[in-house]
């Protein structure tokens, strides 16, 4: 079994971001006061630059051996005298942009049952359109007529190599009941299945 190292890295540079957002929230007047219903509509792209992650042991191999413009990361290799593998080191490193976008969403209804219990009924939810993640490695790594389409890694729907899982959707849903001396709750959550990136295999959940 080969050693990995996980951990800082003194050279690391600093990560970056660029956050746009714009939302609204709806409060019908027409809802009679016992009935109180709101909603709200978020959208968010966030940008990320110079975005700080690390590598699995099996890319940096690849790396290594496989794609001549990227043989730097044979540095991440630790070897023995008579060139036996030791050791690889995955600590933190600065890896490229990464760009996410998606819209939450909420809903919320208050309703009346009898003497001073009350109900309420929630929804959360979260639609994510896109995390997609660019690497000057892959850039290094392309040829000249690699079209730009191929140098982005879309991860949307995908669990990560490293573990991030991005469902495209996801939603809790609840009911309470209660005054103000007790309350009962139950709640429903669901996650879209995904698939391990790069893996040929049944959809999995997070």
């Amino acid at each position: 079994q080969i050693k990995t190292h996980n951990g800082p890295n003194p050279n690391l540079g600093p990560e970056t971001a660029r956050n746009m957002s714009v939302g609204t929230v709806i409060t019908p007047t027409f809802m009679p006061k016992s009935m109180p219903l709101a909603m709200t509509f978020d959208y968010y792209k966030i940008k990320i630059i110079d975005g700080i992650s690390s590598l699995d042991a099996q890319t940096i191999l690849r790396n290594c051996y496989e794609v001549e413009a990227l043989s730097d990361y044979c540095q991440y290799i630790e070897r023995r005298e008579d060139g036996l593998i030791m050791g690889i080191d995955q600590s933190l490193r600065n890896m490229g942009e990464i760009d996410t976008s998606g819209m939450d969403f909420t809903f919320s209804l208050g309703f009346p049952l009898f003497q001073n219990i009350r109900g309420t009924l929630g929804f959360q939810g979260n639609v994510l359109l896109e995390v997609k993640e660019w690497s000057p490695d892959d850039l290094a790594a392309a040829d000249d007529d690699t079209p730009e389409s191929d140098l982005i890694t879309d991860y949307t729907g995908e669990i990560e190599p490293m573990g991030s899982s991005n469902p495209k959707f996801r939603f809790v849903g609840s009911i309470s009941i209660g005054d103000v001396n007790w309350q009962l709750d139950n709640r429903i959550r669901y996650i879209h299945s995904m698939s391990i990136f790069q893996v040929d295999a049944a959809p999995y959940t997070d």
